[in-house]
């Protein structure tokens, strides 16, 4: 039912484009190479669904479809820093490999207490159009631990 709405089955539904990736309890280092420049997370994703919308385990959901679909994307983060004390740290909605400015949400961290941040924004998908997650350390190189993420796009 990628191509057509079935209004007449009405015992059938049609399916409802999303996706949804996540992980949690990760160790993986995301390398911050320049200060207030995000990078994409390092992170091993496990695909929960995904309808119309291909994910993959490096944290990229693509969409399927064949017509334009304006989707909702939220993504909830949680993070420490490698080493040290408070950081600011800004993760952000990446679409097509861009971060969206707008999306930025920041949020202090160290390397004994986590902080946190929950992304909102919506995109207009075209075919081939995906999303990831990215980050940056304000002000600062060091490294950052993403420890769980849910990215839900619907």
């Amino acid at each position: 039912d990628i191509r057509w709405p079935f209004s007449g089955n009405t015992e059938i539904p049609d399916t409802h484009p999303d996706a949804k990736l996540s992980f949690s309890g990760s160790g993986l280092i995301t390398a911050i190479a320049a200060p207030d420049t995000p990078v994409k997370v390092n992170g091993v994703w496990n695909i929960g669904a995904d309808s119309h919308f291909t994910g993959d385990a490096g944290g990229r959901v693509t969409y399927n479809g064949e017509r334009a679909f304006t989707a909702p994307i939220s993504i909830s983060v949680t993070g420490l820093m490698l080493a040290g004390a408070d950081k600011q740290i800004t993760p952000y909605v990446a679409i097509n490999g861009v971060p969206v400015a707008d999306s930025g949400v920041q949020f202090t961290a160290s390397s004994t207490k986590a902080g946190a941040a929950t992304l909102v924004w919506q995109h207009d998908y075209q075919s081939g159009d995906y999303t990831e997650l990215w980050v940056e350390v304000n002000g600062a190189t060091e490294d950052v631990i993403i420890k769980q993420s849910v990215m839900l796009v619907n």
